[in-house]
């Protein structure tokens, strides 16, 4: 089982954030959410866990198997 975390930093020790590193969708003006939402199904995860996934990221989170 793979499981998605958001982390402040890039170590175990990091503080779980509400983002994932994802550089294209960090520059993003618009869906940046939707962007992370699908790299995290295109890892494979079968969980993500977040401080706040928004309605859009979450359907495409929903679409990818990930249960909400």
């Amino acid at each position: 089982m793979k499981i998605a975390v958001g982390a402040k930093g890039g170590t175990p020790e990091s503080e779980v954030c509400q983002a994932v590193d994802n550089a294209s969708a960090l520059s993003a003006a618009h869906g940046a959410g939707i962007q992370s939402a699908e790299t995290v199904c295109k890892l494979g995860a079968d969980i993500a866990i977040s401080g706040h996934v928004g309605p859009k990221a979450f359907t495409v989170l929903a679409a990818g198997g990930i249960p909400g």
